[in-house]
This record gives structure tokens, C-alpha cells and sequence, in this order.
């Protein structure tokens, strides 16, 4: 059995620098959390005593952190102090198959990543040769070894040499913060809006929860002025929740910036949703019932009724979304694509089409029916793909 690969940090030529950090991190601290993330079990560290300190003490680090690296036995995925790259390039250069020296390069051929063979006692010799540099040792490395490249689809991978490019590297860190459940809306307005904004967030110090509840009460101030009387209020309320929605953009793209995602941060992601999207409903209700449709407060509730099963169905389908995506089939591309179609924003649009077109009564109507229509139908699948994947597993067994 192979043994598992090992990480390590070289000094770099920023090493050290206290004001060059990337989302508030310095780069050798980055790097040993994206190390530990990607289940790096060990980490050699030839950074400074004061970085590594920084890196034994943090919590999200939970792989070993020894000084130096005498001989090594396994794999090693190598960094310096100058490279920024995000959880996709490292997993991809874990993933690649063989026993070659992989290298990823930034657009200017400069090497950011390098996974090296076992080598034993051979490592310890080149990086002496080499200075502790990487791109030295990535250089002696591939005169004894074959070499080839992962290419630009493994993701983040660049180098600050200069403090005045930290400031890229959150933009290109942030750009490719995006959620795989993203609708038309978000990718064509919200995130374009959010990811400027998160940059200026990310210089202060609110931390990404904060930046939730923030968007929590936005939406919620949107809703009361849903709810208020009059053509242009309604209107402006719902400008004000799609404000919050480019808000709730935020949180996400803050936190994998900091490298600071959370399981609390999650779910108060996913309740603040529910809870804004039952706010405005409600006051979608209370405008039809005061253009005198009497069944208004009864669509309302039945709608805010539907949400429950609702949020129940797909935080259950996000829970097994491993183990459906093990099993695979045609029950659980369904699931995903039934969640996906709920989760994104898209639906404001045609609040506020109905909104302009002063037919809020139509939405209230046709919402409390197909949400209803929604949950039952996620339900039915969730149900048949569970005891397929039993069924398959007993006949395994």
C-alpha cells in the first residue's frame, strides 16, 4: 500500500512579509490549510519559526507540522511562501494519476504547486541543492524524474512575489467563488455586484456570519416594505431583498476567501433563506388581501405551509447528497435538479414581473399551489431513491 502523500512549505521569497496576506492570511498559513483540507496528514515546514507557529496553532490545520524535511517516505505536494491557489488545484493534483513530477504553472510559467514521487532520502539532497527554493526544486526534480503539467482547469494557482499582488489574487480567488447551484440571476447580476463588494468586506472586520445576518435583515426590511400600501412601496421592497440577495453572495464568497466556510454558516445561510423568502410571501399576502381578494391570507399561510416540508425535503436530500451521488442513476439527477431549480433566486424576477404588472394575486395563487406540488414530487423521489439504493445494497451484501 502506497504510502499518503505528504505536504510541504519552503520559505519563499514573501516569507515572513506581515503585510502580504490574501483574505487576511498570510500565504504559508493558505497553503497549510488547503493542505489539511485536501487530508494532507503530515506537513514539512521550512517557513520561518514565526509561520510556523501561526500554522500549529490554527485550528483549521489538523495535520501534523513538523519543521524541515529530512528523508520522506510517499508522495510530496510542494509550495513556497509566494504561492496563492484554492482547494480545486490541490485536490487536482492529489487526483492525478501516475508517478511523474506534476507541476502547475500561473500564466507566467511560474511554478505555484509541484507533487513530487517518493523519494526518500533523494528529496533532502535536492532541496539542499536547491536552496529550498521551488522553482529549483521543481527544476532538479524533473532531471530525474518525468515531468508533466496540470493544466488551467485545475483551478487558482498563481504567485505574489510583490505585495501589490495580493490584491489579484483576492480577485481571482473570489471570482472563482461560486456556488455550482447558481441561477440565471446570480450569475448574470448578483454575483457580478457581490464580488466587488466582497473585496471591500473582506478589508474590514466583519466576518462572513455577520455578513449573513446582514442579509438576513435586509430581506426582512424588504418584506415590511412589500407589505406596506401603494404602487411604488411593494416595488422598492423588492429591490431591497434583491439587494439582500446580492448580499447573501457575499457571505459565501467572504468565507471561502478567509477560508473560514463552516457547518453554523451553512445552515444559517439556508434558514435566512427560508425565513426571507416566508416574510415575503407573507406580504405578498397582506398586498392581494388589501385589493380585496379574500382568500389572500389563506393563500398566504398555505404557502408559508408549503415551505416547511419544503426546507425539510431538500435539507435531507443535501444531507444524502454523497450517497446518492455514489449510487448515481436517473432518481438522483432528478433530486438535484429539483433542488437546484428551488434554490436559486431566479424566482424574484417573476415577483417582480407580476409586481409591475400589478397580478401579485396570480403569483400568490400559482406559488401556494406548486410549492405544494413541489415538495410532494422531491418527497416521492427522495422515498424511490432510498430504497433503490437499500434494495442494491442488500443484494451487495
Amino acid at each position: 500500500m502506497p504510502e499518503p502523500a505528504r505536504g510541504l512549505i519552503l520559505a519563499g521569497p514573501l516569507d515572513g512579509v506581515p503585510d502580504v496576506r490574501v483574505g487576511g492570511l498570510d500565504l504559508s498559513l493558505r497553503a497549510a490549510i488547503l493542505f489539511s483540507r485536501a487530508g494532507i496528514g503530515t506537513i514539512h515546514s521550512a517557513a520561518s519559526e514565526e509561520s510556523r507557529e501561526r500554522i500549529a496553532e490554527d485550528p483549521r490545520v489538523r495535520s501534523i507540522v513538523t519543521p524541515g524535511v529530512s528523508a520522506v517516505a510517499g508522495a510530496i505536494v510542494a509550495c513556497d511562501a509566494a504561492s496563492v491557489f484554492d482547494a480545486a488545484a490541490v485536490g487536482r493534483l492529489l487526483a492525478a494519476p501516475g508517478d511523474d513530477v506534476l507541476v502547475v504553472r500561473d500564466a507566467a510559467r511560474r511554478p505555484v504547486l509541484a507533487r513530487l514521487p517518493a523519494a526518500g532520502a533523494e528529496l533532502a539532497e535536492t532541496l539542499q541543492a536547491a536552496d529550498g527554493d521551488l522553482e529549483g526544486l521543481v527544476s532538479r526534480a524533473e532531471r530525474r524524474h518525468a515531468c508533466r503539467e496540470v493544466g488551467a482547469a485545475a483551478g487558482v494557482a498563481l504567485r505574489v512575489t510583490q505585495p501589490e499582488e495580493a490584491a489579484l489574487a483576492e480577485r481571482r480567488l473570489v471570482a472563482a467563488a461560486g456556488n455550482v447551484r447558481d441561477g440565471c440571476v446570480d450569475r448574470l447580476l448578483n454575483r457580478r455586484l457581490s464580488r466587488p463588494l466582497t473585496l471591500l468586506l473582506a478589508r474590514t472586520g466583519l466576518a462572513p456570519n455577520h455578513v449573513s445576518v446582514l442579509s438576513i435583515l435586509l430581506g426582512l426590511a424588504g418584506a415590511a416594505l412589500v407589505a406596506c400600501r401603494g404602487y411604488a412601496a411593494p416595488l422598492a421592497g423588492l429591490l431591497v431583498i434583491q439587494a439582500a440577495s446580492v448580499l447573501d453572495c457575499c457571505d459565501g464568497e467572504l468565507a471561502r476567501l478567509r477560508l473560514r466556510e463552516s457547518v453554523a454558516g451553512h445552515w444559517l445561510d439556508i434558514v435566512g433563506d427560508t425565513i426571507t423568502h416566508a416574510a415575503l410571501f407573507v406580504a405578498i399576502g397582506v398586498v392581494v388581501w388589501r385589493e380585496g381578494l379574500a382568500s389572500a391570507p389563506t393563500l398566504a399561510w398555505l404557502l408559508v405551509g408549503g415551505i416547511l416540508p419544503t426546507f425539510a425535503c431538500v435539507t435531507y436530500a443535501e444531507q444524502t447528497t454523497g450517497l446518492r451521488a455514489r449510487a448515481g442513476g436517473r432518481l438522483n439527477d432528478r433530486i438535484d435538479g429539483l433542488v437546484h431549480a428551488l434554490t436559486t433566486r431566479d424566482y424574484l424576477v417573476l415577483v417582480l414581473a407580476f409586481a409591475v404588472a400589478g397580478r401579485l394575486a396570480w403569483f400568490l395563487a400559482g406559488a401556494a399551489i406548486g410549492v405544494h406540488v413541489f415538495w410532494l414530487i422531491l418527497l416521492a423521489l427522495l422515498v424511490a431513491e432510498r430504497r433503490q439504493r437499500e434494495s442494491v445494497g442488500r443484494a451487495s451484501t
